[in-house]
């Protein structure tokens, strides 16, 4: 685990580690993380049998794991011990639509009941989960995960290794109206969104077009 995370171990290097928890729920056989000075009495306390932490010295019950960065490390660790539960296949799932006119990176994995449209770019590895709709002349990076029932609307444009929740809707009209002779009329929302590169946007999150 230290050769993993790139760390130092202080105290016994043979203990067998099982899982990853926090460090009041850990139990013996976990591996826990102490990235915060605020819960630094939770090393006296903590049942876990290592606790990943920064590199400045200090005296615990327990085996440390002393790494750079020990947020991030645990995080490392978490997806050591627990991998992703599904890992799509790259294609096009048969109760897909996919435009002729869409472009689809290699290794892309559109999923059952997706919607692509004419003019829509899929990149590289990119994976939209069932339900999913990208628009007309829309387009999605490469590596980027869309989750069920993700619409990206058309000539919005998604960067490289985005992530985006369930029920995201990226391009929806933004609220424009204009008051004359006693109604509101439409303003036309022609602008389009562009999510840079490591976006993540939580379920149900809109973020709407420019007019």
């Amino acid at each position: 685990l230290a050769l993993e995370l790139g760390g130092t171990v202080r105290g016994d290097e043979s203990l067998v580690i099982r899982g990853v928890a926090g460090i009041r729920e850990a139990q013996p056989g976990d591996v826990t993380f102490l990235a915060n000075s605020r819960y630094e009495g939770y090393l006296a306390e903590t049942r876990a049998t290592a606790v990943i932490c920064d590199r400045q010295p200090r005296q615990a019950p327990v085996a440390l794991l002393q790494v750079d960065h020990p947020y991030l490390a645990f995080q490392k660790a978490v997806r050591l011990f627990r991998p992703e539960l599904y890992q799509p296949l790259p294609g096009v799932h048969p109760t897909a639509v996919v435009s002729p006119a869409a472009h689809i990176g290699e290794g892309a994995s559109i999923g059952p009941h997706c919607t692509v449209e004419p003019g829509a770019r899929i990149g590289a590895r990119t994976v939209l989960m069932a339900g999913c709709y990208v628009g007309v002349q829309a387009a999605i990076g490469e590596g980027s995960l869309l989750y069920p029932h993700v619409v990206v609307r058309e000539e919005c444009v998604v960067g490289d290794r985005c992530i985006l929740h369930s029920g995201a809707i990226i391009g929806a009209d933004g609220f424009g109206f204009a008051f004359d002779a006693g109604r509101y009329h439409k303003v036309a929302q022609v602008g389009n969104v562009i999510l840079g590169d490591d976006v993540e946007g939580g379920a149900n999150t809109t973020i709407d077009r420019a007019t």
